[in-house]
């Protein structure tokens, strides 16, 4: 793919293992550096200068990237021999194409090992995509009996995004590429957690249309539920992400969904988020103003829309993040309780 998908290597480190870069784009020479063994040959389609930007992320075994040309592109042949490559295309104000079928914006295309990948993207286009091997990520599907096929993984596929989820997606990938893009520290869970949110990004177009388990049995719902409360308090810590629950316990989303709704009346996503907004508020009640900063804490526990989580938080306790913050703050310390107009965080 062009540039989303080539030239992942040689990102600046980080904190645990995980590495990102950031380069601007002035030629087709930028993108001719595949990954690992991959062979792609690159074609400029119209005239003119090419410009645009590529931004590289790895998460240990996992590759991200994020490309923006100004020019359409014809590209073809191998993106590796090893890695399945999951592409998404986030915009293009010319016509696109995977292997001759129309694309539009949040449709996502795989190119797997050693099979011939074909595309032409249009002028302006904007394309994502991840890097990883087909047993890794046949792993993280545990309880899904076609998703943990490492045979699904290593065959050519494409998927329309619904018309209704495009916007969402797109914003969705948009969104971790820009705040990527910042380089932010990242500790190992904290990797794992956002490598586990672009997995999900890129595979929920067609992961949630995969035919349901119906007639499949939970032998107790409530001990379900009680383990991964368990695990989820193991790693207070930090994020646990769904995807991490379905591999630990080996069952499938719709029945970890089915749980959660038969014990607690909610569904595992709101659970795991009400529990993030819970470890959050403990962290900044116990934080000091100055020293801790609700981003970096909101962003710690899997929060990025920082418009969004406070609305959240307000619903769920009642009060802004920082009037948490700041309500502990001892008057002799100097530090100003924030006023009215402080409500962003």
């Amino acid at each position: 793919m062009a540039g989303a998908c080539l030239g992942l290597a040689g990102a600046a480190m980080n904190e645990g293992g995980f590495s990102v870069h950031t380069v601007a784009i002035d030629s087709i020479d930028c993108l001719r550096q595949p990954i690992s063994d991959a062979d792609v040959d690159i074609v400029q389609l119209g005239r003119g200068q090419l410009q645009g930007s590529l931004t590289k992320a790895v998460f240990g075994d996992l590759a991200f990237s994020k490309t923006d040309f100004s020019l359409p592109l014809r590209t073809c042949g191998l993106l590796g021999s090893a890695n399945l490559t999951i592409c998404m295309l986030l915009g293009s104000a010319g016509r696109s194409t995977s292997w001759a079928h129309e694309l539009d914006e949040g449709d996502i295309f795989f190119s797997a090992p050693g099979l011939n990948f074909d595309a032409v993207f249009g002028e302006r286009s904007n394309v994502a995509g991840i890097s990883i091997t087909p047993q890794h990520i046949a792993s993280m599907f545990a309880g899904e009996p076609m998703l943990s096929d490492v045979g699904f993984w290593t065959q050519n596929h494409q998927y329309a995004c619904p018309p209704h989820e495009r916007a969402a997606l797109v914003a969705r990938v948009t969104q971790i590429a820009s705040w990527l893009d910042q380089g932010p520290a990242l500790s190992d869970t904290g990797a794992d957690f956002w490598k586990r949110c672009l997995i999900e990004a890129f595979t929920s177009t067609f992961a949630h249309s995969m035919l349901p388990d119906i007639g499949t049995t939970i032998p107790s719902t409530l001990k379900l539920v009680r383990e991964v409360e368990h695990l989820i308090n193991t790693h207070s810590d930090r994020a646990v992400h769904v995807s991490e629950i379905c591999t630990t316990f080996g069952v499938s989303r719709r029945t970890l969904h089915r749980a959660f709704h038969d014990v607690l009346g909610v569904g595992p996503i709101t659970f795991l988020r009400h529990n993030r907004l819970c470890s959050v508020h403990e962290k900044l009640r116990r934080g000091v103003p100055g020293q801790v900063q609700v981003t970096d804490v909101a962003t710690e526990f899997g929060f990025l829309e920082l418009g969004r989580f406070a609305h959240y938080y307000l619903m769920l306790f009642g009060e802004y993040p920082s009037q948490t913050l700041y309500r502990n703050a001892r008057p002799s310390e100097g530090i100003v309780q924030p006023g009215a107009r402080d409500r962003s965080a």
